[in-house]
């Protein structure tokens, strides 16, 4: 029960023939701990571990936050572009 997740949802919507479609991914963001952590709070869950036991699409370190958001703008994912 680590405190220390944070987590990313993105909500896409987009409209093709008429149609409504919604995609959601989440991204959970843990932290990278050293290796002495393991010492004296037990082995330490992998991104895997931590992507099947929460079941969220993704899983990466809380310091690949500012690098992951980055590429989530240049990207354009989520940016609401059309229209207005």
């Amino acid at each position: 029960k680590e405190p220390d997740f944070s987590g990313c949802i993105n909500l896409n919507l987009s409209s093709t023939g008429g149609k409504e479609e919604v995609q959601v991914t989440t991204t959970l963001f843990m932290p990278r701990l050293p290796e002495d952590y393991a010492t004296f709070m037990g082995r330490i869950k992998t991104p895997e571990e931590v992507k099947v036991m929460y079941e969220v699409d993704e899983v990466r370190y809380t310091d690949e936050v500012e690098e992951y958001l980055k590429a989530f703008l240049k990207a354009g994912v989520g940016g609401g572009s059309e229209g207005g």
